[in-house]
Formats: C-alpha cells, structure tokens, sequence
C-alpha cells in the first residue's frame, strides 16, 4: 500500500483503504470500442490512439499479495490464541477470588429435625 496510489480519492471513508486511484494506458489487442460502450464510466476508461490503437486505463496499484495474506493470517491466529489465554485467565481468576472472599453462606448451618420446643 501507497498513499500515493490515493491521489483523486473523494471520499473521507476511502482514504487510508485499499482503494487505488493511479492508473496508466495500456494497449489492447483484443478489445473493441464496443466493449464499453455500457455506461460514461466504462466509455472514460477507453481511449484510441492516432493510429487506431485501442487503449485502456488499467490499474497502477498492487494486488493481494502473499506476504499481506499471511500477516492477516498471523494476526488472526494471535488474536484467537491471546483471547482464549485472556478468557482461561480471567476464569482462573474468577474462580480464586470467590474462593478468597468469605461469606455468610460459607458459615451457614443447616439443622434438619430440630428439637420440639
């Protein structure tokens, strides 16, 4: 990722994301004018050099690539191992402090067939 890649970003919630906004011409043999002629957000994205070449936007930017997914990977793993570590934890010590703290029922006495008056 590259902050440079966000040059026209017009949105606040899209700045600092993924999204890329650099591009460069790129010539392309199997395509026809048709192709996008769907919308004026396909038509901007074509273009057609002085000799009848063909040219699209493509994108600048990188993709996925390996080493971003196994960071994701290794986050994920860490965050799951540390949750449940924290969990067991605060069980252990759920359990140490009700054992620490004495109560009226700890000291209680039940009389079963207590004696006429």
């Amino acid at each position: 990722y590259s902050s440079n890649g966000q040059v026209n970003v017009l949105s606040l919630t899209l700045v600092g994301s993924a999204v890329c906004t650099t591009f460069e011409w790129a010539v392309c043999s199997t395509c026809l004018a048709d192709d996008f002629s769907h919308d004026d957000e396909e038509r901007a994205r074509l273009g057609v050099a002085e000799d009848g070449t063909i040219l699209v936007e493509q994108n600048d930017c990188h993709g996925a690539e390996f080493r971003h997914g196994m960071v994701n990977y290794a986050t994920f793993f860490f965050l799951v191992i540390s949750m449940t570590l924290m969990s067991l934890f605060l069980n252990a010590k759920e359990v140490r402090s009700d054992e620490d703290k004495l109560t009226a029922t700890d000291y209680s006495v039940v009389v079963r067939n207590p004696p006429p008056k």
